[in-house]
């Protein structure tokens, strides 16, 4: 059965990592068997996700950036994690963040965390599937008085005062508090839209 709106927007993210400026990978390129730092990249999908098992189970993706080719390494092995991976397609362009190294001439990059291509600043991290819950949300934020309606029927209460008030939240707009969970600017914002859509969730016990 497929989620309520309302479950959707009230599902706070689990954490969220603070985007790096996108870069070209040839002007931070690590030397030989050293470690760059953390880099946040576009790069293309060359092939589908490769599973691997020897000597520690891990999913690997080849990319590329221009005539600079990466292999993204991840060992998490979260159901949702890993079908984030074997979603992607060759030839899609997408966001990584993590740590760029250079190992004997092999470009890799280990345990990054795969962004949506329109998030610039802070991404929100969620329970399951991260990809899949912000493209949902987006889908949601774009029919804005639709949504917000749905999460008052999901309560008992009338107006959005009433529910925030209910809730303890001091804000004048319940779109504002759902924009600062899941489209925060800054991580200042989004700690504060994480406590309040944690405070509406538990307000409002949602079936579906």
């Amino acid at each position: 059965m497929a989620e309520s709106v309302a479950r959707i927007l009230l599902e706070a993210p689990t954490t969220y990592l603070l985007l790096q400026p996108r870069v070209n990978v040839g002007r931070v390129m690590a030397k030989h068997d050293v470690v760059a730092g953390t880099v946040c990249l576009d790069v293309v999908v060359i092939q589908r996700a490769v599973h691997e098992r020897i000597p520690k189970p891990r999913v690997e993706l080849q990319v590329r950036q221009g005539p600079f080719h990466l292999t993204l390494v991840t060992y998490r092995d979260k159901e949702d994690d890993v079908a984030m991976w074997n979603g992607l397609q060759p030839g899609e362009l997408i966001t990584v963040q993590g740590e760029l190294q250079n190992w004997n001439g092999k470009l890799l990059m280990v345990t990054p965390y795969l962004a949506a291509r329109d998030c610039e600043a802070v991404w929100p991290i969620y329970e399951r599937n991260s990809l899949v819950r912000w493209s949902q949300i987006g889908v949601a934020l774009q029919v804005p008085d639709q949504s917000l309606q749905k999460v008052l029927q999901a309560s008992a209460c009338d107006t959005e005062a009433a529910l925030l008030e209910a809730a303890g939240i001091k804000s004048d707009s319940l779109l504002k508090v759902l924009r600062a969970g899941h489209r925060p600017a800054s991580l200042e914002e989004a700690s504060r839209g994480q406590r309040a859509i944690n405070r509406l969730a538990h307000l409002i016990k949602i079936v579906g």
